[in-house]
């Protein structure tokens, strides 16, 4: 039995079909609604990340771009009308907060400090420092 492939229909050629059936409206949706589509999974593949990647994550993307628009026959020309023709929203990012770990709190000296790195760590730790 062979499995069937996930299909995605595309965004742009919905929207070239209700631009010749004079939808701007509804063309106009379709897009916004592929720009979003591919927005959100790019940042939900990415993120969370640490700042210091983030230089190699745009060298990706950048390089990704790069090779998309050379083997897809008018990606780049469609990229500058979308460019021009749309608004881009506001990329919000999560960050990784810095965790403390127990070489932090030796090289700071701090005595007695409790380190918490997980509900999970805290019961382990707290099975086998009970005092019997």
């Amino acid at each position: 039995m062979r499995i069937k492939e996930k299909r995605m229909k595309s965004f742009a050629i919905r929207a070239n079909v209700l631009l010749l059936d004079k939808k701007h409206t509804e063309a106009a949706k379709a897009v916004s609604d592929g720009l979003q589509y591919y927005s959100h999974n790019v940042i939900k593949a990415i993120s969370p990340y640490a700042a210091a990647d983030a230089g190699m994550i745009v060298v990706v993307l950048r390089h990704l771009a790069d090779e998309m628009e050379s083997k897809n026959v008018g990606a780049k020309e469609f990229a500058e009308w979308l460019d021009k023709h749309t608004k881009e929203s506001p990329f919000t990012e999560m960050q990784i907060e810095k965790i403390r770990t127990c070489e932090t709190v030796r090289s700071t000296e701090e005595k007695g400090c409790a380190i918490r790195n997980s509900q999970w760590a805290d019961r382990i730790r707290e099975r086998f420092m009970k005092k019997e």
